[in-house]
C-alpha cells in the first residue's frame, strides 16, 4: 500500500451514507496516509427539498473519524451546478477557498486530489498535489434526462479527465465513455468487505428477522431504495409468488418503496452495515432488481460481491458488468419479469454447495483489500514514472 500521503477525497456522497466504494477505499488508505474526507456538495435548494437537512447543515462542519480521517461538510453551494458551468465554477472557486483553509490547518504537503465528483475540474493543479485522480463510478449525465443538464456535466467532466493524471472507472460501460483517455484509464469495479467471510458475523440467530413473521424461502435485495430500482418489477414477483417473503434491506430515497404494499413484501429499512451480512446469509435467494436504462447500465453493484460472498444465488436485471458472471455460472440474468421468477424457483432447492463454493472463492479475488493493493501498484509506477 502506499503510505505517507495526504490525500483529500472530493466526494459524491456524505461520510456516513450511503456506505460505497468511497468510503471502503478512504478508510484502507486511512492506515498510513492521511484523509480529508469532502462531503456532498449541498445546494440551498436542499434545504427546501429536505427540510431535515437544516441541522446537520449547520452543525459541526470538521469532525475526526479515526486518527487519520477528517471529514468536512462543505458550505451551501449556489443550486443548479449541474445546469450551468458559471455557477459550477462559482461553486467550485468557494470549495477550493475551503479546501486551501483545511489543508494548511491540517499541515497537508504530499498531496493526492481524488475526485469523485464529475464537475470538480477546476480543482486539479490547485492544491499543490502531487497527483490527481478522477475516480468514476456513476454514469453521473444519464442520471437525469435533461439534456440541458446531461451536456453541462459531461463538458465538465471531459475537462476533468483531461486534467487529472489517472481516472479509475467502476464498470464496463465508464471504460467505453472514457476510452478517449486510454492511456490513463484503469478499470476498477466494486468489491466485498473482507468481514463478509468472517463467519463469526454472519451466523447469528435468526432473531433479526422474527422468523415467526417473515416466513421461507426469503427473496432479499440489500441496497438503497431509489430511483434504479424496478418496483413493478418487485410487484409483479410478489403478486405471482404469494407465497415468497420479498425482502427488502436499505434506506428510502422517494416515495415508492412506501408504495409497495403486498402483504409479502417486507420493506425493513436501513440497517447497520455490520449486520448486513447476517441478513443476507438469512436469505435464499438474493435479488438485484434495478431498472435496465443508460444509467443503471454504467453502475458496479457492490452488492453482487457480497451476495457471491457468502455463497447466496443471485438473480439479476441484465446489467452489463453482470453478463460475464452469467456466463460462468455465477448467477443468472433475467431479461423480463416472466424469467426472473422462473430463474428464482430454479434456485430454490435445488442450489449445490459446489455451485456456492465457486462463488465465495469468486468473490475473495474481488475484495477490497485486493482493491486498494492493485491502485497503490499504479499509483506508485506512476510517481515513479
Amino acid at each position: 500500500m502506499i503510505s505517507g500521503f495526504d490525500i483529500i477525497c472530493i466526494s459524491t456522497s456524505d461520510w456516513d451514507k450511503p456506505w460505497g466504494s468511497r468510503q471502503q477505499l478512504m478508510t484502507r488508505f486511512s492506515g498510513q496516509n492521511r484523509i480529508l474526507f469532502v462531503g456532498y456538495q449541498a445546494s440551498l435548494l436542499h434545504l427546501f427539498k429536505y427540510p431535515g437537512l437544516f441541522f446537520k447543515i449547520f452543525g459541526r462542519r470538521i469532525r475526526k473519524i479515526n486518527g487519520n480521517i477528517t471529514v468536512y461538510r462543505p458550505l451551501l453551494n449556489l443550486p443548479f451546478r449541474y445546469y450551468s458551468k458559471g455557477i459550477n465554477r462559482v461553486n467550485q472557486v468557494l470549495l477550493l477557498l475551503q479546501l486551501r483553509r483545511l489543508a494548511g490547518k491540517l499541515e497537508f504537503s504530499n498531496v493526492i486530489l481524488w475526485i469523485f465528483e464529475p464537475t470538480a475540474y477546476m480543482l486539479v493543479g490547485k492544491l499543490r498535489e502531487r497527483m490527481s485522480i478522477y475516480h468514476c463510478i456513476d454514469s453521473f449525465k444519464d442520471e437525469k434526462c435533461f439534456p440541458l443538464r446531461q451536456d453541462c456535466i459531461e463538458k465538465m467532466e471531459t475537462k476533468l479527465c483531461e486534467r487529472c493524471d489517472l481516472i479509475f472507472a467502476s464498470s464496463l460501460k465508464l471504460m467505453s465513455e472514457k476510452s478517449d483517455f486510454a492511456e490513463k484509464l484503469h478499470f476498477m469495479p466494486s468489491a466485498v468487505d473482507e468481514e463478509f467471510f468472517n463467519e463469526n458475523i454472519y451466523s447469528r440467530p435468526a432473531v433479526l428477522f422474527k422468523t415467526d413473521k417473515i416466513a421461507a424461502p426469503r427473496i432479499g435485495f440489500v441496497g438503497t431504495l431509489d430511483h434504479r430500482i424496478d418496483y413493478d418489477l418487485l410487484d409483479a414477483i410478489a403478486r405471482e409468488r404469494k407465497e415468497w417473503s420479498i425482502i427488502l434491506l436499505g434506506e428510502q430515497v422517494g416515495c415508492r418503496a412506501r408504495r409497495l404494499k403486498r402483504k409479502n413484501i417486507y420493506v425493513l429499512g436501513r440497517r447497520d452495515n455490520k449486520l448486513v451480512p447476517s441478513y443476507i446469509s438469512l436469505f435464499d435467494v438474493c435479488i438485484l432488481p434495478y431498472k435496465v436504462n443508460n444509467f443503471t447500465r454504467g453502475i458496479s453493484p457492490s452488492k453482487v460481491f457480497e451476495y457471491l460472498s457468502l455463497g447466496k444465488p443471485v438473480v439479476s436485471t441484465d446489467l452489463p458488468d453482470l453478463g460475464p458472471l452469467a456466463d460462468s455460472g455465477l448467477l443468472k440474468i433475467a431479461n423480463n419479469g416472466r424469467d426472473f421468477i422462473r430463474y428464482i424457483d430454479s434456485y430454490l432447492g435445488h442450489d449445490s454447495q459446489d455451485v456456492k463454493d465457486s462463488r465465495i472463492r469468486f468473490a475473495r479475488l474481488n475484495t477490497w483489500d485486493k482493491r486498494v493493493e492493485h491502485i497503490s501498484e499504479i499509483l506508485k509506477e506512476k510517481i515513479d514514472a
